[in-house]
């Protein structure tokens, strides 16, 4: 039996299975981090999340009304684009809270 919770940021299920891919994901980002600065010690690894994108698999969740903000995907793209500019390798390690967090609720 899963344990499904319910976040105050946005009311989304989180589970053990979403819990343990966070985890990995943490991992793997840490990992590829220690991997790449023995190579290139000027690259930046993250994790990126592009928040809700208008895309066929999302659009069962726009429809159910969660009031997620959401991005169609060429302004996701851009979004996503314009904070890679910005990296630097201090940045290397981190995840990247996804895009709704930064855009305002129109």
């Amino acid at each position: 039996m899963q344990t499904v919770l319910v976040t105050e940021v946005d009311q989304a299920y989180e589970t053990n299975g979403d819990r343990a891919s966070n985890a990995t994901l943490n991992m793997l980002i840490r990992n590829d981090v220690i991997e790449m600065r023995l190579r290139n010690p000027e690259a930046v690894v993250i994790g990126l999340h592009p928040g809700t994108v208008d895309t066929p698999l999302s659009r069962s969740i726009l429809r159910n009304g969660t009031g997620r903000v959401h991005f169609q995907p060429t302004e996701a793209a851009n979004k996503l684009m314009s904070v890679l500019k910005k990296l630097t390798p201090q940045d290397s390690g981190e995840r990247i809270p996804p895009l709704r967090a930064h855009r305002q609720q129109a």
